[in-house]
């Protein structure tokens, strides 16, 4: 398994953990209203759930899963793909910063482009893996 299927894997695992405890401290003030404020959250876990828990883990295991190229580096240069993750989770974590206590104008922007960007790199990255299948046929 390549590190960076590794590194993406771990990362979403983690992304789970702290999202399953937000749903979980929401759906008890939900039962229990223990804190008023407690639904403020809800865009904490659904950013932490989708993109990092979800999309991270696909990526990642995709990543592992697609095929390889014969000859070269087998999944190409390797920092494309960190440059994936580190687009990945640097807008995840700009989303998060502007849903907390550092709200800016176009922060938010900014999050999704490079979510956008991460999503493009992966589709770069795999592109000619896919369609070289295709020739080889």
């Amino acid at each position: 398994m390549p590190t960076i299927t590794r590194w993406m894997i771990k990362a979403s695992l983690i992304y789970f953990g702290a999202g399953l405890t937000m749903g979980a401290y929401l759906l008890l003030n939900k039962a229990v209203v223990l804190d008023p404020g407690a639904w403020s959250y809800l865009g904490y876990h659904i950013e932490i759930m989708i993109f990092g828990w979800i999309l991270q883990f696909v990526m990642g295991v995709a990543y592992w899963i697609m095929p390889r190229f014969v000859e070269g580096p087998p999944r190409g240069p390797i920092w494309h793909s960190w440059l994936m993750v580190g687009f990945l989770n640097g807008g995840i974590w700009l989303n998060l910063l502007n849903l907390s206590f550092w709200p800016v104008a176009g922060l938010e922007l900014a999050g999704r482009l490079l979510e956008v960007a991460s999503v493009g790199m992966f589709v770069f990255i795999h592109w000619d893996r896919i369609y070289g299948l295709q020739e080889l046929q």
